[in-house]
């Protein structure tokens, strides 16, 4: 993700104190996750290996954005299941070509002449 010297490792709500900055920076490495169109596992996961941030701070932070902007969110999830569909019907036409290309190679195979 770029932010390499970010580390913010918080073992548990109670213990070390995340501060407002912090929450920011997490704010700011989600709103890229959502560029990239994560969802939020994706997004923690890709932000805890990548920036060394505890699960717990990035669920808090997904939460507290899904919670200010519903209408967002529920227009992201729309987008992004409306992509999802498109990319598996692609696959799919891509795959049947595939298919279809291979069937009429071997009918053609079947069909010629036997060499002399």
């Amino acid at each position: 993700m770029g932010d390499s010297d970010f580390k913010l490792r918080r073992p548990c709500a109670g213990q070390d104190e995340v501060s407002a900055s912090d929450i920011l920076m997490v704010q700011h490495l989600i709103e890229r996750c959502l560029l990239l169109y994560m969802d939020c596992e994706e997004c923690v996961k890709a932000i805890a290996q990548n920036a060394d941030v505890n699960p717990i701070v990035i669920r808090t932070v997904w939460n507290g954005l899904v919670k200010e902007n519903r209408e967002f969110f529920s227009a992201y999830e729309r987008h992004r299941a409306d992509r999802d569909d498109l990319f598996s019907s692609q696959a799919l036409v891509a795959a049947r070509t595939k298919s279809h290309c291979q069937k009429q190679r071997n009918e053609k195979l079947i069909s010629s002449d036997p060499p002399n």
